[in-house]
């Protein structure tokens, strides 16, 4: 892998880690729409790594309201009290990803990354974000997330371990199904995924670490890290703007256009 692959691959992965239509989906599907060998899992850790800063970076305010919240002193203050629920509500939403990963992420590593397989899901699961998107009410806002409403949208975020669901995108929905604004869903699905990323993240950085990076490929590794930070952070701060105004049918679309398109060249390519 060049240098050139590799900051393509790192402004992938910052722009659909966040957009819903699947980061882990497209880092399989763009080197084999160009035809370039599959990289390795190694690589998609650290751009992932690049992609957990940009979520950490965005969100640290709230992140120091939450733990702020459980601080002495601040127990009959009703903000608190909510940040304090909206703070249980992120564990308990983290487990259910948390559990499945743990129990089956070698297998979908190793068996869930054919192309085919992917633009299957990805399509599928487009009309379940359109369907979250046209139905839901989004009447309520961050505040209205009970612990019961966690468990179920951390439920949905498990989903986001097949390759083409897209953890934003699964999370949104669900949000969106329980009634929560567009605005509200999205902003709980970037705090949702902090844990979860740094959690998995963490873990493969262990084998990142023992395996180290070939000197050749160090640079490469540093452009997709940098690059899927900045692209990343732009593309936060992008969604939560778009979704004040407009709807989810544009990713909805692209996703579609997206998996037919892969099935059309896996027939011609067969």
């Amino acid at each position: 892998m060049d240098t050139a692959q590799g900051a393509l691959l790192g402004v992938v992965q910052g722009l659909t880690e966040f957009l819903p239509v699947s980061s882990s989906g497209h880092l399989i599907l763009v080197p084999w729409l160009l035809g370039w060998p599959a990289h390795s899992l190694t690589f998609d850790v650290a751009l992932h790594m690049g992609t957990l800063a940009a979520l950490i970076l965005f969100f640290w305010r709230d992140w120091l309201q939450l733990l702020a919240a459980w601080l002495p002193g601040r127990a009959g203050s009703e903000s608190s009290a909510l940040d304090r629920r909206l703070g249980i509500g992120i564990v308990v939403g983290s487990l259910p990803a948390a559990v499945v990963g743990a129990l089956f992420d070698d297998v979908i590593e190793s068996s869930v990354r054919s192309p085919l397989l992917v633009a299957a899901v990805m399509l599928a699961f487009s009309f379940i974000i359109l369907a979250a998107d046209r139905l839901g009410r989004m009447t309520r806002g961050v505040e209205a997330i009970t612990i019961p409403r966690a468990l179920a949208i951390g439920l949905a975020q498990a989903l986001a371990l097949l390759p083409g669901v897209s953890r934003s995108g699964s999370t949104i929905s669900a949000g969106l199904a329980l009634g929560l604004t567009r605005e509200a869903a999205t902003r709980y699905a970037f705090l949702l995924a902090t844990p979860i990323t740094a959690g998995a993240g963490l873990l493969k950085l262990k084998d990142l670490l023992e395996t180290g990076v070939a000197p050749d490929e160090q640079t490469v590794f540093l452009v997709g890290i940098a690059l899927s930070f900045a692209v990343g952070l732009a593309a936060i701060g992008f969604l939560l703007r778009y979704v004040r105004r407009a709807s989810l049918l544009v990713f909805v679309i692209y996703r579609i256009a997206l998996a037919l398109l892969v099935v059309g060249l896996a027939a011609l390519r067969a």
